[in-house]
């Protein structure tokens, strides 16, 4: 059995499906900026420790490493892979109605409660995410896919970034628990019209039929990535990047929330507004980024971003202004929207289309090593050592740019790949000539 893209079908289906995901992402995001940016706050306003709030972010990305494993062989059994992704996306969605009901439970229960639910989300999440990666790669034409992922980005993230704002002001006016439960309601609803407008779209694929492929281990599926005779050096060096860039951007996230909430004493409306800023900032990374990718490619662009994202945390670090904490949401923003746009699409210009699966799976296990063990280290030093949140930061940066010198390494092997594909077309032709 193999599976191809008809091209006239797929150029076809462009226009709705790109309505209907765009649709399916902006009510997504309603949810994303209700409940992502005030994980850390939801925690400690419930009575939460502080290795609780490292363990709200570092749990999620753990519990999505093993489920990105198991997930590499059931995803490719699964053609068309949307069925699959309609199932574990009804299921993960129906958790958020659960979180609502939270408050309900007794007072010294919340917390482990709300840990535990968020974690649980995140395995079907997570499994659908590495089935949904190689679905996009056939709805979207290879030459459209940065402007795409951009404006998709832009759109959701003006969505994300009202819904932040407007649980800012209820966060603030309305009594914590009463916001709380009223909040994960809205982005249960919100997530299930999401999920209406994911089942309208369709994969312009034709089935041609055959014996199925035979099963390989994931050990075989890793070596096969990476002893790839074009890829495998260019992958390896971008996953090294990524786990020590995302293990230093990560290693800053439970610290955000102490820095508000215990050092600086910021009001619920205050970090709202800090979220809202930063929000309106990745707009614009999302948004041009997606038209950069189109002049630049995906990797200079990625460059450019993990380097100017090495600021953020030094600004948070020497000032406690609330104005130039909005300077630093800025800065931080615009190049994590960057980031995170190239660090999802740029599997997709990486790996052979036949094998993309096992690179989409690589990919979301290599940041999600680094964000599990991140947002531990980044408490570990806070709350064991007993250092304040000034000297996280500096970590923060200083791995961060570790990761930048990495990514630069890559960049020199995809240049050298890039002037050897001349060289070997011109020896070819040279070849036929003299053969002649």
């Amino acid at each position: 059995m193999a599976v191809v893209v008809n091209k006239k079908l797929q150029r076809r289906l462009l226009r709705r499906n790109t309505r209907f995901s765009f649709l399916d992402g902006m009510w997504f995001n309603v949810m994303m900026g209700a409940t992502i940016p005030y994980m850390g706050v939801y925690m400690l306003r419930l009575g939460g420790t502080k290795g609780m709030v490292g363990g709200i972010t570092s749990l999620p990305p753990f519990v999505s490493l093993l489920s990105v494993l198991l997930a590499a062989s059931l995803v490719e059994r699964y053609v068309p892979r949307l069925p699959l992704i309609n199932k574990l996306n009804f299921t993960y969605r129906s958790l958020f109605l659960v979180v609502a009901l939270i408050p309900l439970l007794p007072a010294e229960i919340r917390p482990t409660a709300l840990l535990l639910m968020w974690g649980l989300i995140y395995i079907p999440w997570s499994m659908a995410s590495v089935a949904w990666t190689p679905m996009m790669s056939t709805i979207v034409p290879e030459e459209e896919r940065g402007r795409f992922f951009g404006n998709r980005n832009t759109a959701g993230g003006l969505v994300a970034l009202v819904s932040t704002f407007i649980a800012g002001q209820v966060l603030e006016r309305v009594p914590f628990l009463t916001a709380f439960s009223g909040v994960f309601f809205v982005s249960f609803i919100a997530v299930m019209v999401s999920q209406y407008y994911v089942m309208k779209q369709r994969e312009p694929i034709e089935i041609i039929p055959g014996d199925p492929p035979a099963p390989i281990s994931f050990q075989g599926r890793i070596k096969r990535v990476f002893s790839h005779r074009e890829k495998g050096k260019l992958f390896a060096f971008y996953c090294a990047g990524i786990l020590i860039f995302h293990f230093g951007l990560s290693f800053g996230w439970p610290l955000y929330p102490v820095r508000q909430v215990e050092e600086l004493g910021l009001s619920n409306g205050v970090i709202g507004l800090l979220s809202t800023v930063g929000s309106a900032a990745a707009l614009f990374g999302h948004f041009f980024g997606g038209r950069i990718i189109q002049r630049w490619g995906y990797f200079r662009l990625l460059l450019v971003t993990t380097l100017g994202s090495v600021i953020s945390p030094l600004i948070w670090t020497f000032f406690s202004s609330p104005w130039m904490l909005a300077v630093a949401n800025i800065f931080g923003q615009i190049f994590s929207a960057g980031y995170f746009l190239c660090q999802f699409s740029i599997v997709m210009e990486i790996a052979p289309e036949e094998h993309l699966s096992d690179y989409t799976v690589l990919n979301s296990a290599t940041a999600n090593l680094a964000a599990a063990l991140g947002p531990l280290a980044g408490t570990a030093v806070v709350q064991t050592i007993g250092v304040g949140t000034s000297v996280g930061f500096v970590l923060s940066s200083a791995i961060m740019f570790l990761g930048v010198a990495m990514i630069t390494r890559m960049l020199k092997v995809e240049k050298m790949q890039r002037m050897a594909v001349p060289a070997a077309e011109a020896l070819s032709t040279e070849s036929m000539v003299e053969s002649l």
